[in-house]
């Protein structure tokens, strides 16, 4: 009896494994029960992960404006807001980019002429 509850739970731990590297946990599961849970945790050891590592998609000043209207973060390139509608024209992208300060590089909104980390003028 001992055996059957020790082969159940290993099964489960391969299921796991694979689960937590984006594979089918239940057909692990399945291959550890009906083969052995040592071969199903050994191929669910030596698979790779089908999970991708997140890509840093934080909105940066390059790839970033703010809506003229609504001030929510755009992409650059966009025509209309995704949030209010308004229809953007270059100029309102344009007159909406940041500035960069020369001494210490931080981005700075074009309405200060202050840089807003080291006190700089812009």
């Amino acid at each position: 009896m001992e055996i059957f509850v020790f082969w159940m739970i290993f099964s489960i731990i391969a299921g796991i494994i694979a689960s937590n590297k984006g594979r089918s946990g239940f057909g692990f599961f399945l291959l550890s029960v009906l083969l052995s849970p040592l071969i199903g945790i050994i191929f669910a050891l030596v698979v790779q992960s089908r999970i991708t590592q997140p890509v840093d998609a934080s909105p940066t000043p390059e790839t970033h404006v703010r809506c003229p209207d609504c001030k929510e973060l755009i992409m650059k390139d966009a025509r209309v807001c995704k949030h209010c509608g308004c229809k953007l024209t270059g100029e309102q992208v344009d007159a909406n980019q940041q500035k960069k300060c020369i001494r210490c590089g931080s981005m700075n909104n074009n309405e200060k002429s202050v840089c807003h980390s080291c006190g700089s003028v812009i």
